[in-house]
């Protein structure tokens, strides 16, 4: 029995140490307000007992003990994988109410602020934009890449409790660092729309999109980045327009009856008299690629992107490429085909915040990745 009482010891100060590891990492570890496997609140740190609040204070550092030991929310989400548990009650609503009667859609909203963060996922998003731009460079096309960001992005001081506070870094972050690494020209919209709030509300306070305002403050960064200061647009320079319209989608995903919110509009959304608008058909697209041509000498734009481009990116460049065309990024497996056809002079790469993935790996169609080295 003596020969064991050495490995008992050890195995007991083992237990011990892995018990205490939890309790002791709680100080260095992010405060979280939200479970995202749970999908619940959190306790709530509990403050200095009132005279009459003894009775239940140990109860509320139980249950603050319990939600806030390190490593609780990776134990929970294995826990869930390995019961096979897929959703949890109470599970929040897909549009969440924040502050300035500003609605938030809930998908992507905890990784637009640092709650949840998927380096893979960045890393790899990185890499397809890095392999694209030495497929273009082939082609000899300039690649600038940009991500549409989050409402919360913009507005964190609106943005739900559960989405705060904001951590670094976020996914954004990440595959910004990722594309500078490989030197891709990568705009990161973030800074020059915080500071332009005091122009005009940049997006929809019912409505997941920016407004003109925020996609003309975006597009001037991005052209910038193309090196064409020629093809900016000052929002001074333009006609206004208020309407109010009831068209906001996050009211009808939660819903709710349509909400009136007033919308400003540019005159430079009209397109000029001189260009012609087609629908790009014969390829592998769940859409069909839209094109607008100018009779005015001037660049081919090729824009991939989605809903945040769809709308108001064409129309801004119409006024200076000789040819816009748009198509939809879809998760990455694009046909690679619609590239090749339309020749461009420039391609832009500018998913939404929570669409900046690739997933399962995703790569266009019709399309080799280059081999490791060839888009530097």
């Amino acid at each position: 029995m003596a020969l064991m009482a050495g490995p008992r010891r050890l195995l007991g100060v083992l237990i011990l140490v892995m018990i205490a590891i939890p309790g002791l990492s709680m100080p260095f570890q992010r405060a979280r307000i939200y479970s995202t496997a749970e999908y619940r609140k959190l306790a709530a740190s509990p403050g200095w007992p009132q005279t009459r609040a003894w009775a239940s204070w140990p109860k509320s550092i139980d249950r603050y003990l319990g939600d806030h030991f390190a490593f609780r929310e990776a134990l929970v989400k294995a826990g869930n994988r390995t019961f096979g548990r897929i959703t949890a009650s109470g599970a929040p609503p897909s549009v969440l109410d924040g502050g300035h009667d500003r609605l938030f859609l809930f998908e992507g909203l905890l990784a637009s602020t640092g709650h949840e963060v998927d380096t893979d996922d960045a890393r790899d998003y990185a890499n397809f934009a890095c392999d694209l731009k030495g497929h273009l460079g082939a082609m000899r096309a300039r690649l600038v890449v940009s991500i549409a960001p989050s409402p919360a992005d913009i507005y964190p001081d609106d943005a739900p409790d559960l989405a705060l506070p904001v951590f670094k870094p976020t996914n954004y972050d990440l595959i910004m660092a990722g594309l500078r690494a490989c030197g891709v020209s990568a705009v990161d919209l973030r800074p020059s729309l915080r500071a332009a709030k005091d122009l005009g509300q940049l997006y929809r306070r019912t409505d997941t999109h920016w407004t003109a305002l925020g996609a003309l403050i975006a597009y001037n960064q991005v052209v910038a980045a193309m090196g064409r200061p020629d093809f900016a647009i000052q929002p001074a320079s333009v006609r206004w327009t208020s309407e109010t319209r009831l068209d906001g989608d996050l009211p009808r995903c939660a819903g709710r009856v349509s909400i009136p919110e007033t919308v400003m509009s540019p005159d430079i959304l009209q397109l000029p008299e001189s260009v012609r608008q087609t629908m790009l058909s014969g390829f592998q697209a769940k859409l069909d690629p839209s094109s607008i041509s100018s009779s005015e000498s001037g660049p081919t734009v090729l824009i991939i992107g989605d809903s945040y481009t769809a709308l108001y990116f064409p129309p801004y460049f119409a006024h200076f490429a000789g040819r816009v065309v748009w198509m939809h990024q879809e998760d990455c497996r694009f046909d690679w085909n619609i590239v090749a056809s339309v020749k461009p002079d420039f391609v832009l790469l500018i998913p939404t915040e929570r669409f900046a993935r690739c997933p399962g790996g995703g790569r266009p169609i019709n399309y080799v990745s280059q081999p490791s080295g060839d888009s530097q």
